[in-house]
């Protein structure tokens, strides 16, 4: 019979195998060719005299050489004396060796022997809890759904490592039972989803007093049946950790394989009860370091065979997740009219065009609530990016009698609703949109914000729950009131700040000066909100300037202007996209006053300039002549023009 890299480490076993601090190791003077590291010479393996299943092994080499150990669990060491705790019998093996200049050199490895099983080894509970007791196999798969244990809903989550208990503290101690996850992500299509074959995957872990630790697993994706052994290591009480041998691996999603280095050796188990085990790998890719928590359920939960008991406890302030009073009777009727609130009967709300659809969770470290932003379209791979329905308008009106009603336009949509709380529960199920990687659609909703001030509205429905069952997540789609008399109906002013207005030579040949009102590639300008100036379909803009100094127009001259930008879009007009002449679309500049170029979008979608510039372009012909052809310009001691004027934007 065999054992070879069986079991060790075991309740009170091997001093500093993985939890073993880091190597600081000395080459030392003395050089051993591998012939000569041999048991009883350089080394010795010597059972304990009162008990057999203790192994001693300690090195006997020169002061100031490191030894280099391969333990049986195929694990490594560089202590001078180790004690091995091997509760069952078997035949084991281990391999000696020194550090040396060139790397480490190794003898041949030794094999030695344990007469019989000592279970008093096994007294940890933890043994019970991962393989089931003596004579005992357990199987665990991965987590498929919220089970209140563990603080996950899904087969993986992340945990960052430079603050493992998502507090603020700055702790890197990723300890047994002693870490929050920041994030919980379920399943994500880009990560695991629900079908992926990894759900089909186990891992059955045995005690068996023949064959000792014994492991069985199968993972969906690469349909392979792996058997091999491990080793539980309990030396360290904080930091038990699993070893895995002969081929076996802590279970993991297929395409994770090249994302963390170690799947096989000193594992962390951050958690480990009858009915839940948390794994723990450091991920090594491009990505950087970040702790991955995998998730598994024992698989008599999962069937229902065995359920997880349930404590009558108080819920502890870290679970408690408080849900501010909105009194959306009031706020989703009041709308801000230029700084005066204005209760109203009826109030129509638009889907956010920037942030149409996102979520919204409460982080229980920091104890704050925490939502996905602008930002995160486009950089972040678990919101569907989507064109929201922009022509989407549901109103909400106050009846007479204090009942309430509602109505999508242009839809077969409308009823009544009621307000609970912070709960709207409609006559029948409301579409706010349904698109390719994101759909919205329901007839009770959670305003989970409601800012007045701000004119944002978080119409949620609750996505997880934390362990005490308490809404922890929602999805949200954001909405915006459709302003009375102003948005909807009338001009709406994109403020300039005159001051961040950039007059200079532009980039066309020396031919125009450039007026910068946005330029993501020059820092970028800011002298507008450029998400206010996206121009909706059906919707025009009209951008007026006048130059108020630094510029005297020859006689007989006629000027013109355009606007600039890099949006293309079928059905934007008003605007030349030319970046080295003036096209047909350049407007006549009144050179007395004001002049307006309009731009009118009649495409499908909203034209977004945030990705690129957006800018008025005047023309002087050329630059480097002392009258620039057309006119001339007050220049300061670097050459470049000094002028002031004004811009306006409006959008109608």
């Amino acid at each position: 019979m065999k054992l070879r890299y069986l079991s060790i480490a075991l309740a009170a076993a091997m001093l500093g195998l993985a939890s073993c601090q880091p190597d600081e190791y000395s080459l030392g003077g003395t050089v051993y060719s591998a012939q000569e590291l041999t048991q009883g010479s350089t080394y010795t393996v010597q059972a304990d005299k009162d008990n057999p299943n203790i192994i001693h092994i300690a090195a006997n080499v020169a002061n100031g050489v490191t030894p280099q150990w391969i333990l049986p669990d195929g694990s490594t060491s560089q202590k001078s004396a180790i004690d091995l705790n091997l509760p069952f019998a078997g035949e084991y093996t281990l391999t000696f060796g020194v550090v040396t200049p060139g790397g480490a050199v190794y003898g041949e490895p030794y094999t030695f022997n344990v007469v019989g099983n000592d279970f008093n080894m096994l007294g940890d509970e933890k043994w019970a809890y991962l393989a089931g007791g003596v004579g005992k196999s357990k199987r665990w798969v991965p987590v498929d759904r919220n089970y209140g244990v563990g603080s996950c809903t899904g087969p993986v989550m992340y945990c960052n490592p430079d603050d493992v208990l998502n507090d603020g503290s700055g702790s890197t101690d990723l300890a047994f039972e002693a870490f929050k996850p920041n994030w919980d992500p379920g399943f994500q299509d880009w990560l695991i989803p629900a079908n992926d074959p990894y759900m089909d995957s186990y891992m059955e872990f045995g005690l068996d007093a023949a064959k000792g630790c014994t492991l069985k697993m199968f993972r969906g994706g690469d349909d392979k049946d792996l058997v091999g052994t491990f080793s539980l290591s309990l030396d360290d009480a904080s930091h038990p950790t699993l070893s895995f041998n002969g081929g076996t691996f802590a279970l993991h999603n297929v395409a994770f394989d090249e994302v963390c280095a170690n799947y096989t050796q000193a594992i962390k188990i951050v958690e480990l009860t009858p009915y839940i085990l948390q794994l723990a790998t450091m991920r090594t890719n491009s990505e950087g370091a970040w702790w991955l928590i995998w998730n598994f359920v024992a698989e008599d939960v999962q069937n229902g065979s065995v359920e997880i008991p349930v404590e009558e406890q108080p819920i502890s302030a870290a679970n408690v997740v408080p849900i501010e009073d909105l009194n959306l009777a009031e706020t989703l009727f009041q709308q801000d009219l230029n700084g005066v609130t204005a209760t109203l009967n009826s109030v129509t709300y638009n889907i956010n065009a920037d942030l149409p659809y996102g979520y919204q969770w409460w982080n229980a470290g920091s104890a704050e609530w925490e939502a996905s932003s602008e930002s995160d379209y486009g950089s972040k791979p678990w919101l569907p990016t989507l064109n929201p329905i922009e022509d989407f308008a549901l109103v909400l009106s106050k009846n007479a009698d204090g009942t309430y009603a509602y109505e999508v336009e242009d839809s077969n949509m409308k009823g009544t609703f009621t307000i609970e709380g912070n709960t709207l529960k409609f006559s029948d199920e409301i579409y706010f949109f349904t698109t390719e990687g994101a759909e919205f659609a329901t007839d009770e909703i959670v305003v989970t914000r409601a800012s007045v001030a701000d004119n944002e509205f978080f119409f949620s429905v609750p996505d997880e729950v934390n362990s005490v069952n308490q809404v922890s997540k929602y999805k949200f789609v954001k909405l915006n009131q459709k302003v009375v008399g102003g948005a909807a109906n009338g001009p709406v002013e994109v403020k300039v700040n005159q001051d961040l207005v950039q007059w200079n030579f532009g980039d066309t040949g020396g031919k125009a000066i450039r007026v910068t009102l946005y330029n993501t590639w020059s820092g970028p300008t800011d002298a507008i909100d450029i998400k206010a100036a996206k121009l909706k379909k059906g919707k025009t803009m009209k951008i007026s300037f006048k130059i108020n100094s630094g510029v005297t127009w020859n006689d007989g001259a006629e000027p013109l202007a355009m606007v600039r930008h890099n949006v293309e879009l079928d059905g934007l007009t008003g605007s030349n996209c030319a970046w080295d002449s003036f096209g047909d679309d350049a407007v006549k500049l009144n050179k007395d006053g004001e002049t307006t170029i309009s731009l009118v979008n009649n495409g499908t979608t909203a034209a977004d300039f945030s990705a690129g510039s957006l800018q008025i372009v005047i023309q002087i012909d050329s630059q480097y002549t002392a009258d620039h052809d057309l006119c001339e310009i007050e220049l300061d001691e670097e050459d470049e023009p000094v002028i002031t004027g004004e811009v306006k934007i409006v959008i109608e």
